[in-house]
């Protein structure tokens, strides 16, 4: 949490912020459409309850533009220095999903190999250089790593357990 607040912004989460931003605002998934929006959706939920200004002069939705960049920069210019706790909010709403990616890895290995095995996977997991650097970005590295993780492992449970609840929990994270 700490880190989400201190470290500076990537070039590429300006892209997110805004994006996401445009996402709540016009209803529409034009910016930023090389990832998709689930992360940056939920990163910016706290940034869109805080209606921050917005610039949207710069946008274009002309093939091959990537105007989520030139917006971002006019998002961070209107803000100033209420930037930074945008920045922070939006990061602070990407933490859970390296929760869910702990979670599923303590679950999954539990199920294989037991209380040991859960708290190595779970210890792996938590030093990861790669987690520890992405966990508090607004990006979508980390979370599809967690997701990824989740999802496989309800596959495996669904292979395990082939009940209508599991494949719609498996579905679901799917």
């Amino acid at each position: 949490l700490v880190a989400a607040g201190r470290d500076a912004t990537t070039w590429d989460e300006v892209g997110h912020l805004v994006a996401g931003a445009s996402h709540w605002s016009f209803l529409t998934f034009e910016l930023y459409n090389v990832n998709p929006p689930l992360v940056r959706m939920v990163a910016t939920v706290p940034v869109v309850l805080q209606n921050p200004k917005t610039d949207w002069t710069r946008f274009s939705n002309e093939a091959g533009m990537r105007s989520e960049f030139n917006v971002g920069e006019d998002l961070i210019a209107a803000n100033g220095e209420r930037s930074f706790w945008l920045f922070t909010t939006a990061r602070w709403a990407c933490i859970p999903f390296t929760i869910i990616g702990a979670l599923s890895c303590y679950h999954w290995a539990r199920d294989l190999y037991g209380h040991i095995g859960a708290l190595l996977s779970l210890t792996l997991w938590c030093i990861c250089p790669n987690i520890i650097a992405h966990a508090e970005m607004l990006a979508p590295d980390c979370a599809a790593a967690a997701l990824t993780i989740a999802g496989c492992y309800q596959f495996w449970k669904w292979e395990h357990e082939r009940t209508l609840r599991q494949a719609g929990v498996t579905g679901l994270v799917l």
